[in-house]
Parts: C-alpha cells; sequence; structure tokens
C-alpha cells in the first residue's frame, strides 16, 4: 500500500505539511516512510516520479538544504533550488521578521 501525506488545508495551503509528515513519523509511520510519504510516493501515485521524487541523474533538481531534520519546526532551511534555479532567500517576511526582530523595544509613548 502506497501511502502519501498532504494537508487537511481546504486553501491548499503546504506549511503544515512537514509538521504532517513529522507527527505521522513520532506516531508509527517512521521517518524513512514519512520522507517516502511527501516524495517519491506523491510522484509515483501522480505519474511523475521519472523527472520528480527523488535525487537522480536525469531528474528535475527540485530540492532544499537545510541545517537539520525537515520535519522538525526548528530546522532553518538555508538555500531552495527549483528545476535548478537557485531560489533568493530573502522575501517581505523575512525583511520584516528582521526589522522587527532588531526593534528595541519599537514604539514609545508620546
Amino acid at each position: 500500500v502506497k501511502v502519501d501525506l498532504g494537508t487537511t488545508d481546504d486553501r491548499g495551503n503546504v506549511r503544515n505539511l512537514p509538521n504532517n509528515a513529522g507527527f505521522a513519523a513520532a506516531y508509527g509511520l517512521g521517518r524513512e516512510q514519512a520522507l517516502k510519504a511527501v516524495t517519491i510516493v506523491p510522484a509515483e501515485i501522480f505519474g511523475v516520479a521519472d523527472k520528480l521524487g527523488s535525487i537522480e541523474v536525469g531528474k528535475n533538481a527540485t530540492l532544499f538544504i537545510s541545517d537539520g531534520d525537515p520535519f522538525e519546526t526548528k530546522t532553518t532551511i538555508h538555500q531552495v533550488f527549483i528545476d535548478g534555479w537557485k531560489i533568493q532567500m530573502k522575501s517581505r517576511q523575512t525583511e520584516l521578521y528582521d526589522e522587527f526582530l532588531q526593534r528595541s523595544p519599537g514604539v514609545t509613548k508620546q
């Protein structure tokens, strides 16, 4: 039986996918099977395993570099590659995070 994981969010929000996989791994699926459930198994189900789902010669280079387990919330993603293209890791959200992180205390009363 092939098992793949997704999100239960009707809006297509995939932000919780690593958390879902982490919970599945912790509650019996196992870490290796959870990783397959978000990589190669969905690619097989959708018929694109010849192009996606694992790191092999001839497949699209869509992957990320992190400092830890991708299923741990404390892990930081350092770089993302989509179809071989290096994605810029700076966004409006990271700029706001940096801006508000540096505030001390931020707004003052007059």
